[in-house]
């Protein structure tokens, strides 16, 4: 998901997407990115000039801007504050699903 956010803003060069998603492994990146393209969600092309490639969305990556743009406008405030380690129900019995935690 984190690879076709940075896409839907532009086509991006390994190093870039690298640069801009710390803390993924370099190898976990070039995995997804292989699986994505595999499944026809992202494309690579060479750099004219250079000895690079650039990633990019294709056609059927990019219709899918509106879900995924929904999905990452109901998930930043997750990412900012992190999820709440712990609910209390009415019970008063301490549970640690992310569900209640999201809607409580």
């Amino acid at each position: 998901m984190l690879i076709v956010r940075q896409l839907l803003i532009a086509p991006s060069r390994y190093r870039d997407l690298a640069d801009g998603l710390p803390g993924v492994a370099t190898n976990k990146l070039a995995d997804r990115l292989r699986a994505l393209e595999s499944t026809g969600v992202i494309e690579r092309r060479p750099v004219t000039g250079d000895n690079a490639v650039e990633y990019s969305l294709t056609s059927w990556g990019s219709e899918r801007r509106e879900p995924i743009a929904s999905l990452i406008r109901w998930s930043t405030p997750l990412m900012i504050r992190g999820p709440r380690r712990r609910c209390l129900p009415t019970r008063g019995v301490v549970s640690l699903s992310p569900l209640c935690c999201m809607l409580g």
